[in-house]
């Protein structure tokens, strides 16, 4: 299925700059009206034609995007955190004999931009969660699920641009870059 969804949003929820007496910042709320488009594609495939019983793979990708106002520097952008591509590919295998299904799985969701009055944060994940996993219906009213997240390392990154008063003024401060790389997490639930 693929589908296009365009909203004009009232009251976006974003990051707004704070005057008081003794200070200055940025805090959530409403930045005021803007737009949000999203196209989507699902799309699940079966692979009993070619001989492969109970074999699918399942896509579901979301292409994002959105305009408002930004109220530290008067100009156009998409809203904080939002993720211009997010998608996951599933490959599942359904074993009806031992009560079972097999699946891989590969997460993506790589880049998202925040907006704070003195910053620029930029998160960015270099490869998919990875998630491996074996669900077991032992009786109608137990089943275990075995699962290991990110059986190959996975690395993200935060990027930070600072300004001494605000992105408005561009008054470069300095920048920090972090990288990790998560391990392989077992969980049985």
């Amino acid at each position: 299925t693929l589908s296009y969804l365009h909203s004009n949003v009232e009251k976006i929820n974003d990051r707004i700059v704070v005057v008081t007496p003794t200070a200055i910042f940025d805090a959530p709320g409403n930045i005021g009206d803007g737009t949000r488009n999203r196209v989507s594609l699902d799309a699940t495939i079966p692979f009993d034609r070619v001989g492969l019983r109970d074999l699918r793979l399942v896509l579901d990708y979301t292409w994002s995007w959105s305009e408002l106002i930004d109220p530290v520097t008067g100009i156009h952008r998409g809203a904080s955190a939002e993720s211009p591509f997010a998608g996951n590919v599933s490959l599942i295998q359904d074993v009806p004999a031992w009560n079972s299904t097999f699946g891989i799985q590969a997460v993506m969701e790589p880049r998202r931009t925040s907006y704070l009055l003195r910053e620029l944060r930029v998160e960015d994940t270099k490869q998919p969660r990875q998630v491996m996993y074996w669900t077991w219906q032992a009786r109608p009213d137990f089943q275990l699920k075995f699962q290991v997240e990110n059986p190959i390392r996975r690395q993200r990154g935060r990027e930070r641009t600072l300004y001494s008063t605000s992105r408005a003024v561009a008054d470069f401060s300095g920048s920090e870059t972090q990288r990790t790389t998560s391990r392989p997490v077992l969980r049985i639930t």
